[in-house]
């Protein structure tokens, strides 16, 4: 006859599991309880400080408040006041005034924008631009994207350039002539793979021979400072 005793539990057997089981729900949910309590008590601390830090259950919990809104980082930001309005005789003494400078000026110096890159030159000076200009050797040439100009006592900013009837500026091509070569190179080992490519880039170096500003600044919308 087979015995069936070994694989059943006796009655204090299942007992003492239920409440072993039971107790081990009871700690978890107490220290669960406790590491809530101990987050609210921290997150009430940084409230305080003006230091703002959300965790995902902290925003769930202000959510489910409809009347308060969640705090931002950018709530401590103070947005500046707006500029105060220039009134008219402000804005004509400033134009009379960088008038007078323009008038009197000494050396200037100007930032252009030739195939792409900036340059900052002055009379008599060399650049070396990339590509090939469509025009010949001994041509003189006026350039047409002027960033800035400026002198001793004044700088006209433009937005982004500057018009053609505040500013000129000529200069004449000296050369155009390819560069050095460079080699263009693909390499691996693994693949039993290689590329190799000769480039040649191309020059045109021009010189600056003036530059040149209306004395007169109309009411115009450039930005002008002195």
């Amino acid at each position: 006859m087979i015995s069936f005793s070994s694989q059943v539990m006796s009655t204090g057997t299942i007992l003492r599991t239920f409440t072993s089981r039971m107790a081990t729900s009871y700690a978890r949910n107490q220290l669960l309880s406790r590491r809530i309590q101990l987050h609210d008590e921290r997150t009430s601390t940084l409230k305080q400080k003006h230091v703002i830090h959300y965790p995902f259950a902290s925003i769930c919990r202000e959510m489910s408040n409809k009347t308060e809104s969640i705090p931002s980082f950018y709530d401590r930001y103070v947005f500046p006041e707006p500029p105060r309005l220039v009134s008219d005789e402000e804005h004509d003494t400033v134009i009379e005034k960088v008038n007078e400078c323009m008038a009197n000026h000494g050396r200037l110096f100007a930032v252009i924008q030739i195939a792409s890159k900036q340059f900052k030159v002055t009379d008599h000076d060399l650049v070396r631009t990339t590509g090939y200009l469509d025009a010949e050797v001994g041509d003189r040439i006026r350039l047409e994207k002027i960033l800035l100009v400026g002198g001793t006592d004044f700088t006209l900013v433009g937005r982004p350039i500057i018009r053609r009837s505040l500013v000129r500026v000529e200069a004449s091509v000296v050369e155009k002539s390819p560069g050095v070569v460079k080699v263009i190179q693909r390499f691996i080992r693994t693949a039993n793979f290689e590329k190799k490519k000769l480039y040649t880039p191309l020059h045109t170096v021009l010189r600056i021979n003036s530059i040149e500003v209306n004395p007169q600044l109309d009411n115009c919308n450039e930005s002008a400072s002195s």
